[in-house]
């Protein structure tokens, strides 16, 4: 479920509506407090009765910490720190339990098929009852069998005991090295009665909010999205072209410089058309400025199959316009091989059999863009077209070629490459920008070499008219 309040899998929200229970675990520091948290408000959304239940942190303190608390909705927070001090909030409820029979005394007059418990850690509690910790657990998994209602537990090590094999669901939060960042991992090791497609899921804390941060829909197929307004041409400071994407934009002082060479380098998992998708806010804006744009796509797509994902963004009205005003006059598409072009205005063919013969028309084709347009080109190139069509050395002959040309007319070249193609290493040496992403866990990662930036999920919004893209901070 996704919204302001945060982001968790849906199947952990389900579970607990059927009254299933879970037990996540995780260090300190990892994020348990948030998840339970974030779990509670977003079931109190749902029309859920949640009971929030602190063992360790005084009430008052988790609500000056965790925002979030302000949004659970008529919820119940029970303090059993035994705080001298009371609490004014009406919603915060001092108990005092002793042992596990207090909590089921407690308990008793409170359970109902709505009625949702989260206690924090589960720890506290049990380290006041004072026996052996298997005794303990086996006498909580009895008073949860008993309640029938869901009951969320956090615990920061992980215990086989009665206790694990009682809950429904264990998840873990852990953390996994990316670039040397330490980036968040949730696990689902446990989930009963559901088949799970994905068990490990990227989050952030940002806000004080858990939220997974899966890059739904981040293929061009994906989005299910129709055109209000065109966007408007986006300000420049008259040294850079702004890349769309605002935390970048800031990082890098406005954007890309005007005459850069950019590389995009990706690895195999991340589907080519996610980068074009980083690149559709600045091939937009060049467009609407009047400006020239040339693509050779990945996979060696023709015309008509990327013009395809602009197409269904419009109803055939705004589409014809958009065509005739913007693509037909400034859009240029390679597509390989000697059949008839897929489409009249913007298709350019490539035989795809002598490559420096073609680079030295793809450069016409350039200067014909600049001249027609009085104004700078946009060029992108995927490296993975150019040598499966043409070969490794070839391509590695013409890798960067354009790099002195794009510097003198102050215009603009994207590579999109992978870490497996010879040309990487070449493109690295010659670039202004080179920029990575990686896919894990269904989020796609963004950080940057050049200049370095710290590592990012890419996030894409839409907010009713355009896409938009955003990244979050992992760290």
């Amino acid at each position: 479920m996704d919204g302001p309040v945060g982001a968790i899998p849906h199947e952990i929200l389900e579970l607990c509506d059927r009254k299933g229970s879970l037990e996540v675990v995780g260090r300190s520091g990892s994020g348990k407090t948030v998840f339970c948290l974030t779990l509670v408000c977003l079931l109190a959304q749902r029309g859920r009765r949640v009971t929030y239940m602190s063992t360790r942190i005084p009430m008052k303190s988790v609500f000056s910490t965790y925002p979030v608390c302000g949004e659970i909705t008529g919820g119940t927070f029970v303090d059993i720190t035994n705080v001298v001090r009371r609490s004014a909030e009406e919603n915060i409820e001092h108990v005092e339990l002793g042992d596990i029979a207090d909590f089921a005394v407690f308990m008793a007059d409170r359970v109902g098929t709505d009625f949702i418990l989260a206690i924090d850690p589960w720890d506290g509690l049990a380290e006041k009852d004072g026996r052996p910790l298997v005794d303990v657990e086996r006498a909580m998994a009895e008073v949860i069998n008993q309640m029938g209602c869901s009951v969320i537990l956090s615990r920061e090590k992980k215990e086989e005991g009665p206790l694990v094999h009682s809950v429904d669901a264990q998840i873990t939060l852990d953390s996994l090295d990316v670039e040397g960042e330490s980036v968040r991992q949730m696990r689902i090791e446990k989930m009963r009665g559901f088949e799970m497609l994905r068990r490990e899921h990227l989050y952030t804390l940002k806000g004080g909010r858990f939220c997974v941060t899966d890059t739904l829909g981040f293929s061009p197929g994906g989005f299910e999205l129709r055109v209000v307004d065109l966007p408007k041409p986006m300000e420049e400071d008259g040294t850079h072209f702004p890349s769309g994407i605002q935390e970048f934009d800031e990082i890098t002082g406005g954007g890309f410089a005007g005459g850069s060479y950019v590389t995009f380098e990706t690895d195999r998992e991340t589907p080519s058309s996610l980068v074009e998708v980083l690149c559709y806010p600045l091939m937009a804006d060049f467009l609407l400025k009047g400006r020239g744009v040339m693509v050779i796509p990945a996979g060696a797509r023709d015309a008509a199959a990327e013009l395809s994902v602009v197409k269904g963004m419009f109803d055939d009205a705004q589409w014809e316009k958009v065509r005739q005003k913007y693509l037909a006059r400034g859009l240029r598409i390679v597509e390989f091989g000697r059949g008839e072009p897929s489409d009249p205005d913007c298709s350019v063919s490539a035989p795809g059999e002598d490559l420096e013969e073609e680079y030295k028309s793809w450069l016409g084709l350039r200067k014909e863009l600049r001249d027609a347009g009085k104004s700078p080109v946009l060029s992108i190139a995927s490296y993975d077209t150019i040598e499966s069509m043409y070969g490794r050395e070839p391509a590695l002959r013409i890798a960067g070629a354009n790099a002195s040309l794009i510097r003198r007319d102050k215009g603009l070249h994207i590579s999109i490459v992978s870490a497996d193609l010879a040309v990487r290493d070449r493109l690295i040496a010659v670039s202004d920008y080179y920029l990575r992403t990686k896919l894990i866990d269904n989020t796609v990662l963004f950080w940057g070499i050049k200049p370095k930036t710290r590592v990012h999920a890419l996030s894409i919004e839409d907010p009713g008219s355009f896409r938009r893209i955003r990244l979050v901070p992992m760290a």
